[in-house]
């Protein structure tokens, strides 16, 4: 499910809500019942993590002004802490085709821990595991697109095979309308 949010902004007209969701469910994952909440409405009402609600209260009071995404420099990991171990940060590199490339600039030592891998500053095309290595490009592509940030849940298996349940905020950063970073704060802690 992907509500839209006229709250703070329409959605860019070739985006269509389903589409997300079925592009996304169309991957093989450990994960078949994703969701996603795009806007800032939808995930002040969705977010379900206490952490993850601080995150984006965070995120929405760096903003210069509403509707507006904050520059990469505005985010400094050092005022939240404890978020570290959870939070990957993503630099957006076009390639020469004029598609996105995403390369892990921040790769939290707890998500190293939970998938098995130390990605930082490898692709996210190079994840161990190709389905999520291409359920997080999906992903990352619609939050370039939209210029919105997206939360995302559901369950997932982690690298020593344990169920979890897993809640995220994935958050654009950029100059004008083009994103060049992209943060994204875990919390699979929860239980469903």
């Amino acid at each position: 499910m992907v509500p839209g949010d006229a709250g703070d902004g329409s959605l860019v007209s070739s985006f269509e809500a389903t589409s997300v969701t079925n592009q996304l469910d169309s991957l093989p994952s450990a994960s078949a019942d994703m969701q996603l909440l795009v806007g800032e409405s939808s995930m002040q009402a969705g977010i379900r993590s206490a952490d993850l609600r601080d995150m984006f209260n965070h995120y929405l009071s760096l903003r210069p002004s509403k509707g507006v995404m904050p520059s990469r420099e505005a985010f400094n990991p050092a005022a939240l802490p404890r978020h570290l171990p959870n939070i990957f940060l993503v630099e957006i590199e076009l390639q020469p085709d004029g598609k996105p490339n995403y390369r892990y600039k921040v790769f939290g030592t707890a998500l190293s821990v939970l998938f098995g891998a130390e990605m930082t500053g490898k692709l996210v095309s190079e994840f161990p595991d190709p389905n999520r290595a291409e359920r997080s490009r999906r992903i990352l592509d619609h939050v370039a697109l939209l210029r919105r940030p997206v939360r995302t849940a559901g369950n997932f298996v982690s690298k020593n095979g344990m169920s979890v349940f897993g809640e995220s905020i994935v958050l654009p950063f950029g100059e004008g309308d083009k994103v060049t970073h992209v943060l994204a704060d875990l919390d699979y802690d929860q239980h469903d």
